[in-house]
């Protein structure tokens, strides 16, 4: 009954290192996925992409409507690095092109001195 009794202790020992072991593999599996750059990108480009892709679909006309300068320059702004970061992901040159035709229709807004010195900044290739 003894000798029983330690083959069992043993087996039960035996399956928590295992287990132990398999949990140990898991967290390094999670570690390389989580800092591996290349899916940190992947994941990173296609979020930037369907946020583009939103933005591109927005109605710009009804959103520039009683808004101050100040919002219309940060909008601008935030459309320019957004186009960077399309042509950093690659071409789409329908997006870019929504996304000129955004910048056009908020330098519409601007008052005339402030559209002299954005236009310069913005006039994208």
């Amino acid at each position: 009954r003894t000798y029983r009794g330690r083959c069992i202790n043993r087996e039960r020992e035996r399956e928590r290192e295992t287990e132990r072991h398999r949990e140990t593999e898991r967290d390094r599996e999670i570690y390389i996925l989580y800092t591996s750059p290349c899916l940190h990108n992947t994941t990173t480009g296609r979020l930037e992409l369907l946020h583009i892709q939103q933005l591109c679909e927005a109605d710009m006309y009804r959103w520039k409507q009683n808004k101050h300068e100040v919002q219309v320059v940060d909008m601008l702004l935030w459309i320019r690095d957004r186009y960077d970061a399309l042509q950093r992901l690659g071409s789409h040159k329908d997006m870019r092109d929504h996304l000129k035709n955004h910048i056009d229709t908020l330098l519409e807004v601007v008052p005339t001195d402030l559209q002299k010195t954005l236009k310069p900044a913005f006039s994208l290739n």
